[in-house]
């Protein structure tokens, strides 16, 4: 009923409904399974599913909502598209099961909750990032902050590296390759790199990514941590095999003394710092040796 017919007329608990020839559903092949659900008490999102969709196209979703208390307010749900500076570039309001079940109606059985978006026809290319969100009619309070559905690139994925490393971390994290800089470079100089990563296993944690530059004993002469995509794409929501590229600058300090120095990376948790463990032992892989000399 939800897929096939539209809210024509509704009055004092009475609804009209209208349908026009049999709609053939749209194929969502992307889904998943929210265990636990997530939260927007009293209602929780328990799965979803999605097309593929391109720039100029139709992003079809269905998400499943339940009630985990009785509910005694009509809510509307949001499913937005958000680029990587936080702009929403498309969004659909409406209420869940397109009207045609009051959320107070709504019970332990999940209900579906259709909602359909269209792609901008110039969407630059890019990651975007699906948010789900949920506010009472009457009010407009959120039920929550906006929950990260997923995410999706417009364009190709990234360049392949200049270097192949393939060094493999023990959660499933790897390395794929790097453009590193040049060898040589002098006090005050900026070192610019790029890392392209992967997973082999879907990463239940965030890891924040620290590029070090590193002398004899081990402390950082220049450094640069941050979270992939700067915290837009956590490593928890990266798709196995998938390519990530993100760039790093570090900047030498114009007092460094001249000699050689490590450049290393690695991956720590962020809530506790522990360094994420290498397959083949260590917590910090060498990229390349950088000999810092006098300025010309």
């Amino acid at each position: 009923m939800i897929d096939q017919f539209d809210l024509e007329h509704q009055r004092r608990g009475v609804m009209v409904l209208r349908a026009e020839g049999w709609r053939a559903p749209p194929m969502l092949p992307i889904s998943r399974t929210l265990a636990p659900p997530a939260s927007f008490a009293p209602l929780a999102l328990t799965g979803w599913a999605r097309n593929e969709a391109a720039p100029g196209d139709a992003l079809h979703v269905t998400l499943w909502w339940r009630a985990d208390t009785p509910i005694t307010a009509q809510y509307n749900t949001s499913l937005r598209v958000v680029a990587a500076d936080g702009q929403t570039v498309a969004q659909n309001d409406g209420p869940p099961a397109r009207g045609l079940i009051p959320t107070n109606l709504f019970f332990d059985a999940p209900r579906p909750d259709p909602k359909l978006v269209a792609l901008p026809d110039d969407l630059p290319p890019g990651r975007y990032r699906l948010d789900v969100a949920a506010y009472d009619v009457a009010t407009l309070a959120p039920l929550r902050e906006p929950y990260p559905l997923g995410w999706f690139t417009v364009g190709p994925p990234p360049a392949p590296p200049a270097r192949r490393l393939d060094a493999r971390w023990e959660d499933g994290v790897r390395l794929v390759g790097a453009d590193l800089p040049p060898a040589t470079a002098h006090p005050g100089d900026a070192l610019t790199l790029r890392l392209v990563w992967s997973s082999d296993a879907p990463l239940a944690e965030d890891y924040v990514v620290f590029v070090h530059l590193v002398g004899d004993g081990g402390a950082p002469l220049a450094q640069r941590d941050q979270p992939p995509e700067a915290g837009f794409y956590p490593t928890s929501g990266w798709t196995v095999g998938e390519w990530v590229a993100d760039a790093y600058t570090l900047t030498i300090p114009a007092d460094a003394p001249t000699g050689v120095y490590q450049l290393v990376t690695g991956l720590y948790r962020a809530e506790t710092n522990e360094r994420l463990p290498l397959a083949g032992g260590g917590d910090a892989l060498p990229l390349q040796a950088i000999q810092i000399t006098d300025a010309d």
